[in-house]
């Protein structure tokens, strides 16, 4: 199998996947709404819970990465996918300048009006946070069904799919270390459910994009490509999950913080050091190929000088 290829249906499934987890805790959290599951909307007290407007536009962003991922060759499901972005960008749009200005939500306050009757609950407001890369990702699936022709247009999407991926990895962090954005600011929090979402969101625009950065440096077979692919995730990796395992056992158990950081720092390099091992082994096995490949060509170019010259 040819390895662009192979390449290219790895991105495939982290956009197809990332489009399904966004949707699920769209629904989880509407599924926590509507039963007695409440924590489905917060993933514990005393947290933000996810509005349903944050679930229905999770649910709506997820479902178009999907769309966009299987059918990205069919002219009629990318208008499809163009009108409901560009549907999305107007309502967070509207959204957002009614927050700068000072004015109430319209489109949120219809959506608490009507799930308040539904639910009977007291429904929270979306937060800012959580509108501006909602607004993003609309653009995003706009550019992305445009036309061929528009490429040039398209060559922003890598980083405003980089921006929103990172606003979820930061509203996830800041839960993580029990320090979640805005609590006490004034402003309205963002609840851990959409954050997930944004992230995989982010994630999925970012797999599913055109050849441009971030994703171009990791294509292909080269050197550069496939140290990207396998340093790059590791480090970041590594480095979240000692770090989640550092917050955990620091807070819940009385273990020597010395200790917990000596641990911490060996299991980052035995993870480090497994990857560099399966690195250097593809290395070495592609520089081997292109060592045999030049030895078969200078052999066929030594039979052809012979033949001309006889």
């Amino acid at each position: 199998m040819d390895k662009n290829i192979q390449t290219s249906g790895i991105f495939r499934k982290i956009t197809v996947y990332s489009g399904i987890f966004a949707a699920a805790m769209g629904v989880l959290s509407l599924v926590g709404w509507f039963s007695k599951y409440i924590i489905l909307t917060n993933f514990g007290e005393p947290y933000k819970k996810l509005s349903p407007h944050g679930s229905i536009m999770l649910i709506v962003l997820g479902g178009l990465l999907i769309l966009y991922e299987l059918y990205k060759q069919d002219k009629a499901v990318l208008r499809i996918i163009r009108y409901t972005a560009a549907a999305i960008a107007a309502i967070e749009a509207w959204s957002f300048i009614d927050f700068i200005s000072g004015t109430d939500l319209l489109f949120d306050e219809f959506v608490i009006y009507i799930f308040s009757g539904l639910t009977g609950r007291n429904i929270p407001p979306i937060s800012p946070l959580a509108v501006a890369p909602a607004l993003v990702a609309g653009c995003l699936f706009i550019i992305l069904s445009l036309p061929a022709e528009k490429a040039r247009l398209k060559k922003i999407t890598g980083a405003l799919s980089l921006a929103i991926f990172s606003t979820g990895s930061v509203i996830i962090i800041g839960y993580v270390y029990q320090t979640p954005l805005l609590y006490g600011s004034g402003i309205e929090p963002t609840a851990l459910p959409i954050g997930i979402g944004i992230f995989f969101i982010g994630l999925g625009l970012i797999s599913a994009g055109p050849n441009v950065w971030p994703l171009n440096a990791m294509r292909g077979e080269s050197a550069r490509s496939v140290l990207l692919r396998y340093i790059l995730p590791t480090v970041i990796v590594s480095v979240i999950i000692t770090d989640i395992a550092m917050v955990i056992l620091t807070k819940r158990t009385n273990i020597n913080p010395a200790l917990l950081e000596a641990v911490n720092i060996i299991s980052a390099v035995i993870l480090i050091s497994i990857v560099i091992f399966r690195l250097s082994g593809i290395i070495g096995a592609a520089i081997k190929r292109a060592e045999m490949e030049t030895q078969q060509a200078e052999k066929k170019l030594s039979v052809l000088v012979v033949f001309i010259t006889c």
